[in-house]
């Protein structure tokens, strides 16, 4: 009995041992009992790396089958699968590689697909794959990033880390920090201008609320004086109502005269006929006179183009000499190659009028702009400057052996010229010439999609006894023939009275708007004597 009881030990522990060896085949394998049946299926990966028989297939986490085995077809790796016959896979179904972690196991992932495909049959493939990202894979993405990375810094170092590249930083930021404060002091500088157009403008203003005060009664006046006259209008209209009546029924009345009185008058001019029988007769043979020397005219016309038609006399020679045709034809193709071209030149006329607030004077511009290219113009400009040109001269006098140098400032009232080459590159304008009767530069910057805005600053008379002369100015073009213009007048002036702020409007006109004006003008009765 205690035989049996020992081999009754063994036995129980041998079954224990088996079913250890059981449980723990079930958890490596993943083996889930009450599955059923499976089908086979394949997929085919460009790289199986790290698959192996057993291998899970999971959908939404969930074990649905193994890898059976894997083979090698057309240099790809075909993976044979066992599914579960209880999750059926659809044709649009997709097959990916993933990892559990970094270092983690491989396992295949699986869709179901769409539900209105048909099923996969047993030994049918899988046709959507993705090959999913490997630990390897993500290494080599950034070891070319590491390498783009050593690169930048290798030519930062070969840059920077000479003796040389220091001082080009250096100077850069030495650079941008002299920028910055010269920035800060043109802020400072046209802040104080802003400030006194700012004023100016206010001043207008208030003017111009001033007059309107001072004269409402005038334009209550005149518009009083509008009502009225429209008033007598209609009244006058009223009182003559029977008149217009009458010559309307005057009007009537001669048509039925006319139509009642046609008759007699168609016999009239029968008997007038009839006794002037003679003198028609006498027409009619004058008549046939003219036409007897119309025929001879004829005659010598014809006789005229024969003389042509055989190349006699200068005319005939040119008309039937293919030399001569030849060189007339070159004369009139240069001819209009010349015309050509000189349509192509593009004319822009314009009026410019600027109100300088402290002299409270208006200063007038007139322009001629030729444009032959699309980035190059020439401008003639006339100049009504109130304030003149200023010239100093110095004066020597003598009285009773002593001689006194003065220096006299001298103001000449004349009318002031600019004439102008501009070049257009991109959206700035540089141009240079002369302006206002003195050597001249300039630059202007445009803005906009239409260039509606635009700022320029030009300097002209460098040697000038006040210091050069400097204008900025600020245009807005608000209408396709008029804009607006704001500034600053003489700003380098060495007297602060010469100093000035100033806008003003200006129109101009091209071809397209000068056409009809000069098509419309009586070019023929000006020309009369």
């Amino acid at each position: 009995m205690r035989n049996l009881t020992t081999e009754l030990k063994v036995g129980l522990l041998i079954l224990g041992g088996l079913g250890v060896i059981v449980y723990s085949s079930v958890l490596v394998t993943g083996w889930q009992p009450g599955q059923g049946d499976t089908y086979r299926v394949g997929i085919v990966f460009d790289n199986a790396a790290g698959l192996l028989a057993g291998t899970p297939a999971q959908v939404a986490g969930i074990k649905v089958g193994q890898v059976e085995h894997i083979d090698l077809e057309e240099g790809r790796a075909l993976v044979m699968l066992r599914i579960y016959s209880q999750y059926t896979l659809r044709r649009d179904a997709r097959a990916t590689i993933r990892s559990l972690g970094i270092l983690g196991d491989k396992y295949i992932e699986l869709t179901l697909g769409s539900p209105g495909q048909p099923p996969l049959r047993d030994g049918e493939r899988v046709v959507f794959t993705t090959q999913g990202r490997d630990l390897d894979s993500l290494v080599d993405g950034v070891s070319v990033i590491l390498e783009d990375i050593r690169t930048v810094t290798a030519s930062l170092r070969d840059a920077l880390g000479t003796t040389e590249g220091r001082q080009r930083l250096n100077t850069i930021l030495d650079q941008v920090a002299m920028a910055t404060q010269d920035l800060s002091r043109i802020t400072a500088a046209t802040n104080a201008r802003i400030d006194t157009i700012l004023d100016s403008f206010a001043g207008f203003s208030q003017t111009l609320e001033r007059i309107g005060n001072d004269n409402e009664q005038d334009i209550h006046a005149t518009l009083a004086n509008l009502a009225a006259f429209s008033k007598d209008l209609a009244a006058i209209t009223a009182r003559n109502r029977e008149s217009l009546d009458a010559i309307i029924a005057n009007l009537d009345t001669f048509s039925r005269a006319l139509a009642s009185d046609g008759p007699d008058i168609t016999a009239d001019l029968r008997t007038i006929l009839r006794d002037n029988k003679e003198s028609l007769n006498r027409s009619i043979v004058n008549l046939e006179h003219s036409f007897s020397k119309l025929d001879k005219t004829m005659s010598h016309v014809e006789s005229v183009s024969a003389k042509l038609d055989r190349g006699e006399g200068s005319l005939g020679k040119l008309l039937n000499d293919e030399r001569t045709v030849d060189e007339l034809n070159q004369a009139l193709a240069g001819l209009n190659r010349y015309i050509t071209e000189a349509e192509r030149i593009k004319l822009d006329l314009g009026f410019e009028a600027d109100y300088l607030a402290s002299q409270g004077e208006f200063k007038s511009y007139f322009n001629i702009k030729l444009q032959p290219l699309k980035d190059r113009w020439y401008t003639l400009q006339l100049v009504d400057n109130p304030r003149g040109k200023i010239t100093k001269r110095t004066v020597q006098t003598t009285t009773g052996g002593t001689t006194t140098v003065t220096d006299e400032v001298e103001t000449t009232q004349e009318l002031q010229f600019s004439l102008l080459l501009a070049q257009r590159y991109y959206d700035t304008v540089l141009k240079g010439g002369i302006m206002e009767s003195d050597v001249g530069a300039g630059i202007e910057q445009l803005f906009g999609s239409r260039d509606q805005f635009r700022i320029g600053l030009d300097v002209w008379d460098f040697g000038g006894e006040l210091g050069p002369h400097v204008k900025a100015s600020a245009y807005w073009r608000f209408f396709s023939n008029a804009f607006l213009v704001v500034g600053g007048d003489d700003l380098a002036s060495k007297q602060s009275q010469y100093r000035d702020a100033f806008f003003g409007i200006g129109v101009n006109f091209n071809e397209d708007n000068l056409k009809p004006l000069m098509s419309s003008l009586p070019l023929t009765e000006i020309a009369k004597p």
